[in-house]
């Protein structure tokens, strides 16, 4: 990944990557050569060494942990064109509160910061960012708000999972119920 990783919410990247990856995870190495002939009859001699030990997630560092969510979240979203109605609860397809998303050529906008706010129970920080011509709302921590108010104007790449929110109207979009509760952020 040649983005810039710029922030990680760890408490929240290991919640997401127990439900994604599992509690531990097998990290392996292997050495070795391989030599072929390909004529008519395939030759092929494999040899290697393989060393491997199992950590738990917990125990990995909250970049590595960040970077192997972005790597498992199925739902990747590049334009809200055609996801903003994913975000108004109640319809056959919409995103349930707890989705893991990744969504891409987003940034976050110079009148964005709407102040204080709470998200499933969580004092947080609520920014608008713009992905395309549709916003969202997003949520930070408290503690992590002078690393948002940085990132304002920057493009990013954002993962995190979805909350409940009261329902909110945001130019070119419906009245979403859906805010995304940041996990990381990416410079792009």
């Amino acid at each position: 990944m040649s983005n810039v990783l710029t922030y990680v919410d760890a408490d929240l990247a290991r919640q997401i990557a127990t439900g994604l990856i599992g509690s531990e995870v097998r990290l392996a190495a292997r050495e070795g050569t391989a030599f072929g002939i390909n004529f008519k009859v395939l030759v092929r001699r494999d040899r290697g060494v393989e060393q491997s030990t199992t950590t738990k997630v917990s125990d990995l560092l909250p970049e590595v942990v960040a970077d192997a969510v972005n790597e498992a979240v199925l739902e990747r979203i590049t334009s809200l064109q055609n996801d903003r109605e994913r975000f108004i609860a109640g319809g056959t397809r919409a995103f349930r509160p707890g989705t893991p998303v990744a969504i891409s050529n987003a940034q976050f906008i110079l009148d964005g910061k709407l102040g204080k706010s709470v998200l499933g129970g969580e004092p947080c920080v609520q920014y608008r960012f713009q992905v395309g011509q549709f916003y969202l709302h997003a949520y930070c921590p408290m503690a992590a708000e002078k690393v948002f108010d940085s990132l304002v104007g920057q493009p990013v790449e954002v993962v995190g999972i979805l909350r409940y929110t009261p329902a909110y109207t945001v130019p070119g979009a419906l009245a979403l119920s859906l805010g995304l509760r940041v996990c990381a952020v990416w410079l792009t």
